[in-house]
């Protein structure tokens, strides 16, 4: 019984741990997560801004608030200006390449258009055709219509006279 007992309490604290185990890697993969949101919605609005307004140009490290461990605050100033110019010129190839996907994708889109009014284009003629043919072969329906009652009726009346 003692052992039993014993064995319990024994999983039972190995469970515990990995209990508090698994919570603090939740918790920091929650805080991870807020972060890159955090991130995220800087960037979104970065990129809403634009980085090419003279009151962004030498700030624009300090607003991101992304330290490395390697680096040091004694960093001279040409390195950010080179480091800034290199993270505009790859934000810049960002949104032309959007762009470009955007533009792309209006072209086909335009063509697309274009095919589906010739389409309808052609489809309209051809439904005018149809419907004049309609009206021709109704009226050709009707004459022969008429020309066969008009056999019937002198045909009768000829038998009725004979």
């Amino acid at each position: 019984m003692y052992s039993a007992h014993f064995f319990i309490q024994v999983k039972l604290s190995e469970q515990s741990t990995l209990l508090e185990t698994a919570e603090q890697k939740v918790a920091e993969l929650v805080a991870k997560v807020n972060e890159q949101q955090r991130l995220i919605s800087k960037l979104e609005d970065d990129i809403l801004k634009g980085y090419n307004s003279t009151d962004r140009k030498g700030t624009r490290f300090d607003d991101w608030d992304i330290h490395d461990v390697g680096a040091e605050l004694s960093e001279n100033a040409e390195q950010k200006h080179i480091a800034s110019d290199q993270d505009q010129n790859s934000m810049l190839k960002v949104i032309c390449n959007q762009r470009d996907r955007f533009r792309a994708r209006l072209r086909e889109t335009e063509e697309e258009v274009r095919q589906l009014k010739e389409k309808i284009g052609g489809l309209t003629v051809e439904l005018e055709k149809t419907k004049a043919d309609n009206v021709k072969l109704y009226g050709k329906i009707r004459y022969v219509q008429d020309y066969s009652l008009e056999k019937l009726v002198s045909r009768g009346a000829r038998k009725v006279l004979l």
